[in-house]
């Protein structure tokens, strides 16, 4: 009896009935990870603000190399059913001073 339902089991997940096979599949939830990084926030932080200007728009950044503190990096990954969308913001300061964005958070 349970090597008849086995094969049953198999020949309708074989892709012989695709409505069936896509009812037996695993369910997989969008995950999100790391700052959330909106356009507009981006778009409010200028070259010359300090550090508590920019944390106070971006919020604490995820990653902060502990050999360059003036060097702070907004990461965001959603994984969905089919791809990984990776979203990066660096900021470099310098003597408590923004000199440098880099992002690659598109509009």
């Amino acid at each position: 009896m349970v090597l008849l339902a086995l094969s049953l089991l198999v020949l309708l997940s074989s892709g012989c009935n695709q409505k069936i096979s896509s009812l037996l599949s695993i369910y997989k939830v969008d995950v999100n990870q790391g700052n959330l990084l909106k356009v507009e926030s981006i778009q409010k932080i200028k070259q010359g603000m300090n550090k508590k200007q920019v944390e106070f728009i971006m919020g604490p950044p995820i990653i902060t190399p502990l050999l360059n503190p003036d060097q702070w990096h907004y990461v965001h990954i959603k994984t969905n059913k089919k791809n990984q969308i990776h979203q990066k913001v660096s900021l470099l300061f310098s003597k408590d001073k923004l000199i440098k964005i880099d992002s690659t958070v598109e509009d």
